[in-house]
């Protein structure tokens, strides 16, 4: 898959771009509000763009990054990441809110310990499609 490598910075930034666009219309139009489960779609996306993120990373920066030669050990590597980083994301929301409420604003980012498992729940299947992904795509050049 090395030479898609050109291919990931144009997915990465553009996944950023749809991921972003989602999330200010949904915070502009109380899409999270109205539609509690909207948060599905930002998360799988983002957990998606992560894995991408983190094969990119590994691809660029071979002289610091060895990927494992399993393809188990890539997969376990890579959700390892999206899960570091979704639960960095959730400690994110959590202090918002605890600012949030201090300056007297209603709005919370984490509903319930559900949304919570929801959303780390969504990264990690977004993660595990890229996966696929990018499995399936070494498997076709090797």
């Amino acid at each position: 898959m090395r030479e898609s490598n050109s291919f990931l910075p144009i997915l990465l930034l553009s996944l950023l771009g749809l991921i972003f666009v989602l999330h200010a219309l949904a915070a502009s139009f109380g899409w999270y509000l109205r539609y509690p489960a909207f948060s599905i779609i930002p998360h799988f996306l983002g957990g998606f763009w992560i894995g991408c993120l983190a094969l990119y990373y590994a691809r660029s920066r071979s002289a610091f990054v060895t990927l494992p030669k399993s393809p188990w050990g890539r997969a376990v590597l890579f959700l390892a990441f999206v899960a570091l980083v979704g639960v960095m994301w959730e400690f994110y929301e959590f202090m918002f809110d605890r600012v949030m409420i201090a300056i007297g604003n209603p709005f919370r980012t984490q509903p319930s310990l559900a949304d919570t498992m929801g959303d780390l729940a969504m990264d990690l299947f977004g993660g595990c499609v890229f996966t696929f992904f990018a499995a399936w795509g070494d498997r076709k050049e090797a």
